[in-house]
């Protein structure tokens, strides 16, 4: 006879990703224009907001948790953003897909494959990765580092 399997007492470590609450731990604060934004979108009829949470579009995030007309859907990775946003407009939803520009070419094989052979209307809100840092180094370092390498 076999002895019992006890299970294994896994410790999570603390202020880990895993214990982090999208909705509350997303890390800024609500800023006027991305409120003015969750407006418009309300305006526009959008029901849902499918997205991967960054620190570019935290705000937005924010933002879009105190209105409570327009759900949050977290997807893991881009493609899979596509493929629910495209669920939800079948079942009648009208959503919307936030995701960094760094995952717009991974995002390229749902849009490909499931969204545009559907003939589905999807809006992509696409966030520049790096903009600020990029922005408050000035177009002479821009220019430096494109050209330098460095």
């Amino acid at each position: 006879m076999c002895a019992p399997i006890r299970p294994l007492a896994l410790r999570k470590p603390r202020n880990s990703f895993c214990d982090m609450n999208p909705l509350t731990d997303l890390p800024g604060e609500v800023t006027p224009a991305s409120s003015r934004f969750v407006t418009l979108l309300s305006g526009l009829g959008v029901t849902h907001v499918v997205t991967i949470p960054d620190n570019t579009s935290a705000p937005l995030l924010l933002a879009l948790a105190k209105d409570d007309p327009i759900r949050v859907v977290y997807a893991t990775r881009e493609g899979e953003a596509i493929a629910l946003a495209s669920g939800l407009w079948l079942g009648g939803a009208r959503p919307v897909v936030l995701i960094q520009n760094t995952g717009l070419l991974e995002a390229g094989d749902g849009l490909r494959g499931t969204a545009s052979r559907m003939g589905i209307p999807l809006v992509l809100l696409t966030t520049c990765r790096g903009y600020p840092k990029a922005r408050s180094a000035g177009p002479k370092r821009r220019a430096e580092k494109q050209f330098s390498g460095t």
